[in-house]
């Protein structure tokens, strides 16, 4: 059901801000966009869902914090007019945005609220990074594919990686991430191609690979040389020649989701220096259990050392 935010209210509000909540109001007239335009605050119109050019023209004009999370579309000519707002703007109603938009927005010179974008293109997230002042993007959540732009926007507003659903990365956009303090979170990423493990391997922090089910034995090799913690939960299957180059990284390292070793992948894993974790095994042969329980910081389930413990 519509509720119009008339020129009446507007003005019941400038006399009283506390009077009325103005985020109930889907819809809103031209004279009432220009009254409120004239309040130096906070203006909660998230209930909004259009704006014609006229009041968005004249909201533009208005000096503080405005919420317009209620705006499922921002047209070009929309995002120009509010590039010259001078005050912290929210469009958390997007879930796109269009290269135009994107640079006309670039120019906004407040922070800018875009939590519902489900993508972007490279050309937008190349042209918001001109922004001085910090952006707010979560999530992304079509956007599969991480790509050069959107890892620069990360990076330099400081975007948590969490929040995202990359499935696959670019080289050059892994090379950016690098500069990521602490640690990288990337566990819904699926696979990793070879050169991605060996830009990988120089970050320097805790790394965070859950989603790899599968590596190849030259990604192994790479990742051996590694200096943090390294998550790897995510593996079904590690070959021999994977567990031999793991067996040589000299830092905690977790393959919880490996069920089973072979004996020869178990005596590699067996030399392994620091915390191995390996908490998803359930079954070992006889050989590979005797080899693999003496390793003085393994940590396996309770019941797989009760069940092997004859062997030891």
């Amino acid at each position: 059901m519509t509720k119009e935010l008339t020129l009446e209210i507007a003005e019941q509000f400038l006399q009283n801000p506390k009077s009325i909540d103005l985020s109930h109001f889907t819809s809103i007239t031209d004279d009432a966009a220009k009254t409120l335009s004239k309040h130096n605050g906070k203006l909660f119109l998230n209930g909004i869902t259009s704006l014609s050019d006229i009041a968005t023209e004249f909201l533009s004009h208005h000096q503080g914090y405005l919420n317009l999370n209620g705006l499922t579309i921002l047209s070009d000519f929309a995002a120009d007019s509010f590039s010259m707002h001078r005050g912290e703007l929210s469009f958390n109603g997007l879930t796109s945005i269009s290269d135009a938009a994107a640079l006309s927005l670039s120019k906004h010179h407040y922070e800018l609220h875009l939590f519902g974008l489900v993508s972007i293109s490279d050309v937008a997230a190349e042209y918001l990074l001109e922004r001085k002042e910090q952006i707010y993007i979560r999530s992304l959540e079509e956007q599969k594919l991480l790509s050069v732009g959107i890892a620069k926007l990360i990076v330099k507003n400081k975007i948590p990686l969490r929040f995202f659903n990359f499935y696959k990365l670019a080289d050059e956009a892994v090379k950016i991430l690098l500069k990521i303090k602490d640690k990288l979170e990337l566990n819904t990423v699926t696979e990793i191609s070879d050169e991605t493990a060996k830009i990988l391997s120089k970050y320097q922090g805790r790394l965070y690979l859950n989603g790899v089910t599968s590596l190849s034995d030259a990604a192994a090799e790479s990742l051996s040389n590694f200096k943090e913690r390294l998550h790897l939960n995510g593996l079904t299957s590690l070959s021999d020649a994977a567990a031999e180059s793991l067996s040589k990284f000299k830092y905690p390292l977790y393959l919880d989701g490996l069920t089973s070793l072979t004996d020869a992948a178990a005596e590699f894993l067996s030399k392994k220096e620091k915390s191995l974790s390996l908490k998803g095994l359930t079954i070992l042969s006889d050989t590979a259990a005797r080899i693999l329980l003496t390793h003085p910081k393994l940590e396996v389930k309770e019941e797989i050392r009760n069940k092997y413990i004859k062997t030891l």
